[in-house]
């Protein structure tokens, strides 16, 4: 299961007031925590994301 954060801005000193919130999403598997960030992009296109990100297998990088 994903944990959602509460909605932020990445440096308030830095943001613009028309720049919208960010909402990150954390969640651990086979004790890697992963994590991806989504900035202005719907709420319920987020959780579909997170949701196959969560069943996609890792992949190696360094290979």
């Amino acid at each position: 299961m994903a944990k959602r954060t509460a909605p932020y801005k990445i440096d308030d000193t830095m943001s613009s007031p028309k720049e919208k919130y960010n909402l990150t999403y954390f969640w651990l598997k086979e004790d890697v925590c992963y994590k991806v960030t989504f900035k202005e992009v719907e709420a319920e296109v987020q959780q579909q994301v997170v949701a196959a990100l969560v069943k996609e297998k890792a992949i190696d990088l360094k290979k």
